[in-house]
């Protein structure tokens, strides 16, 4: 008697032919498109991430009323954001951190790279065309953000934060050890 799959295996339906075609149509759009790596006003450079993918149409919009089968449609969704990699040299270099006042926070610091990045900004549109033009605004925003300050204030604090998330005070002292008096 034949009892069907295992539960453990997903059947999934075979990609849509448009959908892989629109995808990589995207992908190497972007590619030719925005290669840019801007500065800040201190030299750091960031990377312009954008992420793109197609879903299934929201139920909830106007444009699932107006579809004639909504469950074939679907919706460009687009992250951009901006990011970049920050080091206690960088942090000296830029002003950021001062070598006597700082130096405490720069021994916590050690080698290691401190990520940052700009807030995600997630777009949902219609059409690639629609997508494109989007993008064609949006990226060259980002980069007038970027290029118009030093960032100064937002890095000290992403500085502060990762300390506190990747560093455990008195992790690998001893009990009673003099480091904790």
């Amino acid at each position: 008697m034949f009892q069907g799959p295992p539960k453990d295996l997903k059947i999934t339906k075979a990609l849509n032919p448009s959908y892989t075609a629109a995808t990589k149509s995207m992908e190497s759009w972007m590619a030719a498109n925005h290669r840019q790596s801007p500065s800040d006003l201190d030299g750091l450079l960031w990377q312009i991430q954008v992420k793109t993918i197609l879903e299934p149409l929201s139920m909830d919009s106007p444009r699932a009323s107006r579809a004639k089968d909504p469950s074939h449609e679907l919706s460009w969704v687009t992250t951009l954001w901006a990011e970049a990699t920050l080091t206690g040299e960088n942090l000296l270099s830029q002003g950021v951190l001062d070598p006597d006042l700082d130096r405490r926070l720069l021994s916590l610091l050690g080698t290691d790279k401190i990520p940052m990045m700009f807030r995600p900004k997630t777009i949902v549109l219609e059409s690639e065309q629609a997508t494109r033009e989007m993008l064609l605004t949006e990226i060259p925003l980002i980069i007038n953000t970027i290029q118009q300050s030093t960032h100064k204030s937002l890095k000290r604090q992403l500085v502060g934060r990762w300390i506190d998330q990747n560093r455990e005070f008195g992790k690998n002292a001893p009990i009673g050890s003099d480091r904790l008096r």
